[in-house]
C-alpha cells in the first residue's frame, strides 16, 4: 500500500494567514465605511445649513459623487493576495523544499490548487463584503437622507467604485 503524500503549509501559518487577511479586510473595510459616512453627513449637514439661512433648498450630489473611489480597498486586497501566491509558490520552492514530495502526487494541477486556493477564497470572500456594504451604502443613502435633498436617481456607476 502507498503512502498517502501530503505535503503543505503547516496549518498554524495557515491559520495565522487566514487570521491577518481578514484582519487587513475588515481595517480596509472600516476605513471605506468612515469615509461614506464622513461624505455623507457632511453633504446632509451644508444642504440643511445652506437651507436655514438662504431659505433655498439644495440637493446633496448623486450617490456616483459620494462613492466615487469608495473601494480602492478592493484593488488593494488583491494585490496583497497577488503576492501572497508568490510567497506560497516561494515556500514550496525554496522554504520547505516540499516542491519534490508535492510533485509525486501524480497531479500536475496540485501545486497550484494549494498555491492559489487561500487568497482567491479570500479575494471571494473581500468581494462579498463590498458588494453587501455597497448595498449598505445605497440603503443608507436612500434612507438616512431627507428626501428633498435627494437629486433624481440615476442607479450606480459601478466601474467608478472601484477607481
Amino acid at each position: 500500500m502507498m503512502k498517502k503524500i501530503t505535503p503543505m503549509l503547516s496549518r498554524k501559518m495557515i491559520w495565522e494567514e487566514i487570521g491577518l487577511m481578514l484582519l487587513m479586510m475588515f481595517i480596509l473595510v472600516t476605513i471605506s465605511n468612515s469615509n461614506f459616512s464622513t461624505m455623507l453627513s457632511a453633504e446632509i449637514i451644508d444642504a440643511t445649513v445652506e437651507r436655514h439661512y438662504s431659505g433655498v433648498i439644495n440637493k446633496i450630489p448623486d450617490i456616483n459623487v459620494l462613492l466615487k473611489g469608495i473601494f480602492w480597498t478592493v484593488p488593494v486586497f488583491l494585490t496583497v493576495c497577488i503576492g501572497l501566491v508568490y510567497a506560497h509558490y516561494r515556500s514550496f520552492y525554496q522554504d520547505s523544499m516540499s516542491i519534490y514530495t508535492i510533485r509525486r502526487t501524480g497531479r500536475p494541477w496540485e501545486l497550484h490548487v494549494r498555491c492559489f486556493a487561500i487568497p482567491v477564497l479570500l479575494f471571494v470572500l473581500m468581494f462579498i463584503i463590498s458588494m453587501l456594504e455597497l448595498a449598505g451604502f445605497v440603503a443608507t443613502y436612500l434612507n438616512q437622507t431627507p428626501p428633498t435633498y435627494l437629486p433624481e436617481y440615476h442607479g450606480i456607476d459601478f466601474w467608478r467604485l472601484f477607481i
